[in-house]
């Protein structure tokens, strides 16, 4: 499970002074087996009021589709539901992600956190 504050949050919370109504950090991560099971595939954990962290986990031969996860697990109550046109995903990558996405061997970055607009 990811760790700590992504630093484009914080960011914007020093840049802004004001943090979101309702904060979903998203880690998508890739794992070692080929699939992952499509009911292990989110881990969700409530860190305060408004504020959550769900990692989302792909097989490396899966293309990670973030909204559609997203979706799956606010079908299951596993999330609180929001409007994912209205998310703001900003992305962290990792420096060798980085050098394959730029080098166009990934589709598109990584999503490292999410975080819906105040409702």
């Amino acid at each position: 499970m990811a760790k700590g504050v992504p630093l484009t949050l914080s960011h914007n919370v020093k840049c802004n002074r004001a943090l979101q109504q309702s904060v979903l950090l998203v880690a998508a991560t890739s794992t070692e087996a080929p699939r992952f099971p499509e009911e292990e595939r989110i881990a969700v954990t409530p860190i305060s009021e408004g504020l959550t962290r769900a990692e989302l986990r792909f097989g490396f031969m899966e293309q990670p589709n973030v909204p559609e996860g997203l979706r799956v697990a606010m079908a299951r109550d596993q999330i609180p539901k929001f409007d994912l046109s209205k998310a703001i995903y900003p992305c962290v990558l990792r420096r060798s992600a980085r050098r394959l996405w730029h080098a166009k061997r990934l589709p598109s970055p990584p999503v490292s956190w999410a975080y819906k607009e105040a409702v």
